[in-house]
């Protein structure tokens, strides 16, 4: 499959709080993404990217709400480029709670980086023939 499989990744937490993310997992070198795969792939990029505010706000952290849905990259690329989190794989954070750590751009970048580094570790190195 060629075309990249973009989700819409709604999340409720038992306090009412929301979180929207834009998703888009494109095929990779050693790592081919199908439907199925990817949505359960949004599913839990989305429970990774809220952790951090679990210890924070998020009592019923275990009880989390996850909605995944198709959804059109071009409504997507009007919030910005997006993060490119390696291995094909890209994240728009759409919407957070105003005391979410997602919104603090210092604790953002570290998360980042932590799960870039989770995605290099999982994927083999791309290797180019020597001409």
């Amino acid at each position: 499959m060629n075309t990249p499989n973009f989700w819409y990744v709604l999340v409720y937490d038992p306090s009412a709080n929301q979180y929207i993310f834009f998703i888009r997992f494109n095929q990779f070198p050693g790592r081919n993404w199908g439907p199925n795969e990817s949505r359960e792939a949004a599913a839990i990029w989305a429970r990774r990217l809220i952790q951090p505010d679990a210890s924070v706000f998020i009592p019923g952290f275990d009880r989390l709400q996850v909605m995944v849905k198709p959804f059109n990259e071009i409504e997507a690329a009007k919030n910005g480029s997006g993060d490119d989190m390696g291995a094909g794989i890209k994240l728009w954070v759409q919407m957070a709670p105003p005391d979410s750590r997602l919104r603090n751009p210092v604790v953002f970048g570290i998360l980042l980086n932590q799960l870039r580094n989770e995605v290099a570790a999982q994927v083999p190195p791309v290797v180019f023939p020597v001409r």
